[in-house]
């Protein structure tokens, strides 16, 4: 797919028709950390990301099938300077 991280995360919530208060329970963090992660605006770290992808039962590989050549190939590691760099300014909001 297409998809950017945060991106990636929201398609797979909605696929399992669960809300963000929901998810954000289940990988026990706040329901604003979900929201910012969803709209690119704070990185997922690998502890969220492995509590994600063994909810979904979904591989690593897996969920780096849904993500973006230019996603998986960005240099900047920061999601927030990646998007001040090359997109001028933070990802709109959904």
């Amino acid at each position: 797919m297409n998809y950017t991280t945060g991106e990636a995360v929201q398609h797979l919530r909605k696929k399992c028709g669960l809300k963000i208060p929901q998810l954000a329970a289940i990988l026990n963090i706040s329901n604003g950390t979900l929201q910012k992660i969803e709209h690119d605006q704070r990185e997922l770290s690998f502890l969220v990301a492995l509590r994600l992808l063994d909810y979904m039962g979904l591989a690593v590989d897996e969920f780096a099938a849904l993500l973006s050549a230019d996603e998986i190939g960005r240099t900047e590691l920061s999601t927030i300077r990646y998007w001040e760099k090359h997109k001028k300014g933070t990802p709109e909001k959904k």
